[in-house]
């Protein structure tokens, strides 16, 4: 049981991180001004954690399925570049399409983390990455 947590929590941190960067770099090309992206990291981060932690139950659910169904390689990456379109369309849709494009290729890119974080074996790593999250969003703010 705590390994299927472990396998929660380092995909959907891995996730967070991808997608956070993602849309830090987005927001580069799209404002070009570096003031912004240090501005608003935080409450990227903070919008990237929300999203990542609710659709990481849900690549949770798919890791279920690849196991079940045995999907190697190719197909689970697959599997998991479709999950990262759906929730990067209801991303999109919860948010009026403003973002299109940041928005679907930060959440597949995030989605594909979560997929590849799982091959990481190395438990100090696993939880180094869990942890990651919690430490920028309740830590960050006190040396801002």
């Amino acid at each position: 049981m705590i390994s299927y947590l472990i396998s929660y929590l380092k995909g959907s941190a891995a996730a967070i991180i991808i997608a956070s960067f993602s849309l830090m770099i987005s927001s580069q090309i799209v404002f070009q001004d570096i003031s912004y992206i240090y501005h608003d990291f935080y409450g990227m981060f903070v919008f990237a954690s929300i999203f990542g932690y609710i659709y990481g139950i849900l690549g949770l659910a798919c890791l279920f399925l690849i196991r079940w169904k045995v999907y190697r390689g190719i197909k689970s990456y697959f599997v998991f570049f479709l999950l990262g379109g759906i929730g990067g369309t209801i991303t999109e849709f919860i948010f009026e399409w403003d973002l299109i494009p940041f928005l679907m290729i930060s959440t597949i890119l995030g989605s594909l983390a979560f997929l590849a974080s799982q091959k990481i074996k190395n438990k100090v790593i696993s939880w180094i990455i869990c942890v990651i999250p919690s430490l920028v969003i309740f830590v960050f703010p006190r040396f801002w």
